[in-house]
């Protein structure tokens, strides 16, 4: 039981850091939540639940590059500093672009699966 969480450590922090970097790198919290949502729709679309990938490229990857906690005070700022409408759109958005994304990168995630390039 051990040896399989640390097995799962090791493959989500493969992941991890290089999405953490590349948001860091990025540094536009709209454009990381976009790409890791159709990234993982994408992912999710091409390998199903392979256990070893989705902690690698799912868990670890894409949810190091999108980030709920930064996602939320990115909000919290908006409302702090009186534009909650603003605050209201960019939550909107973020929720409809974000749906769109992962749902794109499924359905091409799914073509590029029938053609069996990954199998």
């Amino acid at each position: 039981m051990v040896k399989d969480k640390l097995k799962q450590f090791i493959f989500i922090s493969f992941g991890a850091a290089p999405g953490a970097l590349i948001r860091w790198k990025i540094s536009n919290l709209l454009l990381c939540n976009i790409l890791g949502s159709f990234l993982m729709g994408l992912i999710f679309g091409i390998f199903g639940t392979r256990k070893k990938i989705n902690l690698i490229l799912t868990i670890g990857f894409c949810g190091s590059l999108t980030t709920f906690s930064s996602w939320i005070l990115n909000f919290s700022k908006l409302i702090l500093d009186g534009l909650i409408v603003e605050g209201l759109i960019f939550i909107l958005i973020s929720y409809i672009l974000g749906l769109f994304s992962i749902f794109i990168g499924f359905f091409l995630g799914r073509i590029i699966s029938s053609l069996r390039l990954f199998q």
